[in-house]
């Protein structure tokens, strides 16, 4: 498949700023329940010798290392869509008006893919429709026959499309 991804990180900034949310939420809510089991009262509460102070860091440190591990793989699943898109659009606007977007199967926005690639497909069958209207222009141009007819069907087909903001 083409547009098969080998790296975990695509978009460095939208996903380590995501792991670092994630992580720093999951260091905060393990050190409340620490906190909260030091202060129950009487018997229930936990006591914190050197060495279980050792083995709660490695336990909190394997944590951060998970959590931040699947935050990167989870917006891999985000990050890697958009990359898609960016770059089979970028194609498309320098004149491949054969690029789609082509997702892997567990990606996010199948459905904007889809979306997408049909207006892509439409305006694809727009520029035939013109390209058909300007070489009939051609061909009338060539045969010495009228231009009009034909240049008034481009004209038209031309001004169907919207080219910039209405005010």
């Amino acid at each position: 498949m083409q547009n098969r991804r080998k790296t975990i990180v695509i978009n460095r900034k939208f996903q380590h700023h995501y792991a670092i949310v994630l992580v720093a939420i999951t260091v905060l809510v393990a050190n409340l329940i620490l906190i909260a089991g030091m202060l129950m009262p009487g018997e229930l509460a936990l006591q914190l010798s050197s060495s279980s102070a050792l083995v709660i860091g490695l336990v909190e440190l394997l944590l951060v290392c998970g959590v931040w591990y699947l935050s990167l793989r989870s917006t891999h699943r985000i990050a890697g869509p958009i990359f898609v898109f960016s770059r089979q659009l970028r194609a498309y606007g320098a004149g491949d008006l054969t690029a789609r977007i082509s997702l892997r199967d567990k990606d996010m926005f199948q459905e904007e893919a889809s979306e997408i690639n049909g207006g892509l497909d439409q305006m694809s069958d727009r520029v035939a429709e013109l390209k058909a209207l300007a070489e009939e222009a051609r061909a009338a141009q060539a045969s010495g026959g009228d231009v009009t007819a034909p240049l008034d069907k481009l004209l038209a087909a031309l001004g169907q499309l919207k080219t910039e903001a209405e005010a």
